[in-house]
């Protein structure tokens, strides 16, 4: 049949549903590939037929587009037996936008374009698999929004999609779309083999991250809405072992990129939107890794007023003057380093805590001795009761535990005062080492076990380690501070008198949560930015978790969206409580003079920037003289 007959049949039928239109393209065998020549996209969003949408911003639109335009509409309109693809034809796209600046909206016409485009054709699944083994054909093609929640997803995204949809008369009349209650479906188009009948349809669907939905879908587009609310894999370790209870960031991008090019390559689409919760956080990286990737769409860091028509920046006044830097992070897509960072100072916390290391892992003390190296299991640079060097004479241990139950990170922490140092006022001050970090980690359909974390922390009381004081934060922990009053300083079970008490001194086991108010941490930040008043040493998990600490009014500490502050909990109560009670055996004469320990630079350096020579860090040409350590220090904390 010639092509302007077909574009005579076709405008003939367009008062007919789709699905009866592909019955009569497939009864009469035509051969043609569209049932309908799809309209531009301006007027598939602003036309009454259509979506009937206000206009989008250039930024919008052109995100819109990228991420919606599989066809070359041009070429059917002069073709209908020919499909062209447009190009080029992204993967994937990365949006960083301001809150407000309708992400959920463009993601929607996203979606509902992708969705009138296939409506189009007469055989979709066939067009996009056949250069690859089909999927099977009665599961259809998917669409799949994921968001952090469930009322996010469906409250949102998903609802708002409903609507745009039921508003449409081509959507309700032509396409005629049935909206369920947590899916979209298409009218079923004709499969590829005309003689088994086969059916399916295109479904859009949503889900939530705690949840791992749809991985097995025929995914041609996922929309992962607000990715960076999403717990990030960076804080969601034990050293290098990932926590198995809950589906990060990177993990749900992972699996639903996979899905969809195995399904659909080079057509699959994946689509993360979102403002950056923190500096170098996941949607900061990923839109790094795209500008260098042809086949990833990236736009931003845009601001709300840039990107949303109806925003102008002046709407934003108000929240700049009470809170600058979260304004900078949720409204220009800008955050700072830390929002309202709690440890401001990033050279004292790596000075402490050995920052500075390679992947053979031997910390500098000073230019002579390279000094003691952690008890580390080095597989999963996690602290080993078993490698603690032996207890100092007189000293008095003080723990913290933060406890969990599932889905989160229990951690406990040993620290003892262990000397003192003269400050550069003449000032003697205790000088706190931190003995032990631990954490345990739910897996899942698993509860963390309680009863072991008290024999952990008894075996090492039991090796010499006198404990004086135990804290526990709030949840749950009534019974184990029960269990262990009744133990011995030494870890023995006490035996008690005629006179009814304990005939040696308990551990005292009582309640300090480092979540209420700011003195726990405060006392670390005294103890760290105060040189030589910690003798610590390398942990990954706690210099990110400190590092990614903010303060909330003055009132609180907390930790960022995404990240997490387990072990930091743990480790600021155990040095809180070794400030409170003091082994004043030790003579303040007999102090240590500032800078030792320590590490032997004083900033924030990287591994690449030491002489490294087969994994060991040489000090040669790095401090050569105690002057130029004094002016670094002195450069570094004022």
């Amino acid at each position: 049949m010639a092509t302007s007959n077909i574009k005579s049949l076709i405008s003939s039928f367009l008062d007919t549903t789709i699905e009866e239109r592909r019955r009569l393209v497939r009864s009469c065998k035509l051969g043609i590939k569209w049932v309908e020549y799809p309209v531009p996209l301006a007027v598939f969003i602003g036309d009454e037929k259509y979506l009937e949408h206000p206009s989008l911003s250039p930024i919008q639109f052109s995100a819109v587009e990228a991420c919606s335009e599989l066809f070359d509409i041009d070429a059917a309109m002069a073709d209908p037996y020919r499909v062209t693809f447009r190009q080029p034809q992204y993967t994937g796209a990365v949006l960083v936008w301001g809150m407000s600046s309708g992400k959920d909206t463009v993601a929607m016409i996203i979606q509902a374009r992708l969705l009138y485009l296939l409506g189009c054709l007469v055989d979709p699944l066939g067009l996009l698999t056949k250069f690859e083994s089909e999927p099977a054909r009665h599961t259809g093609i998917d669409f799949l929004n994921v968001a952090v929640s469930k009322d996010q997803a469906e409250g949102r995204f998903f609802d708002p999609l409903k609507r745009l949809l039921r508003r449409s008369p081509w959507f309700m009349d032509k396409l005629q779309v049935r909206i369920m209650d947590r899916v979209i479906h298409a009218p079923p188009i004709i499969g590829h083999d005309p003689d088994k009948g086969d059916m399916y349809a295109v479904n859009a669907w949503s889900g939530h991250s705690s949840q791992e939905a749809m991985m097995g879908g025929n995914l041609l587009c996922v929309v992962l809405d607000e990715i960076d609310a999403f717990r990030s894999l960076k804080f969601s370790q034990g050293g290098d072992r990932k926590i198995a209870t809950s589906v990060t960031a990177e993990s749900m991008h992972k699996a639903l990129r996979l899905t969809s090019q195995s399904r659909f390559p080079g057509f699959g689409k994946v689509i993360m939107l979102s403002w950056p919760r923190y500096h170098g956080s996941f949607i900061e990286q990923k839109l790094a890794e795209g500008k260098d990737d042809p086949g990833i769409y990236t736009s931003g860091p845009h601001a709300t007023w840039d990107v949303n028509p109806t925003k102008v920046e002046a709407d934003f006044a108000v929240e700049r003057k009470r809170d600058p830097e979260g304004t900078r992070a949720k409204y220009e897509a800008r955050p700072g380093r830390a929002i309202e960072g709690y440890f401001t100072n990033v050279a004292a916390v790596l000075r402490c805590f050995s920052g500075l290391q390679t992947d053979a892992f031997k910390i500098i003390r000073n230019e002579d001795e390279p000094g003691r190296e952690p008890p580390l299991d080095y597989e999963t640079m996690q602290l080993l009761p078993g490698l603690l060097g032996k207890p100092e004479p007189g000293a008095k241990h003080c723990w913290h535990v933060d406890l969990a139950l599932t889905g989160d990170r229990a951690a406990a922490a040993m620290a003892h005062h262990s000397g003192w140092v003269e400050d550069e006022y003449g000032d003697i001050l205790p000088v706190i080492k931190l003995d032990l970090v631990y954490w345990w980690e739910s897996r899942e359909g698993q509860e963390i076990d309680f009863a072991g974390i008290r024999r952990l922390m008894l075996d090492v009381i039991r090796m010499g380690h006198r404990t004086v004081s135990i804290t526990f934060d709030g949840f749950q922990s009534s019974d184990s501070m029960q269990i262990l009053r009744r133990h011995t300083q030494q870890g023995r079970r006490a035996r008690i008198g005629r006179d009814g008490k304990p005939t040696r001194p308990t551990i005292d086991a009582k309640h300090f949560s480092m979540d209420m108010g700011t003195r726990g941490y405060d006392t670390l930040k005294e103890v760290i930015y105060e040189p030589g008043r910690i003798d610590a040493f390398y942990c990954r998990l706690l210099i990110e978790e400190l590092l990614g600490l903010i303060s909330i009014g003055g009132k609180k500490v907390d930790h960022q969206t995404g990240s997490s502050k387990d072990v930091a909990d743990a480790v600021g109560g155990a040095v809180w409580g070794a400030v409170n009670n003091l082994n004043e055996q030790l003579e303040r004469t007999a102090y240590r003079p500032v800078g030792m320990p320590g590490a032997i630079i004083v900033g924030a350096k990287t591994a690449s920037q030491w002489d490294i020579d087969d994994g060991e860090i040489s000090p040669t040409g790095i401090i050569e003289t105690p002057e130029k350590r004094r002016e670094k220090r002195r450069k570094a904390f004022g």
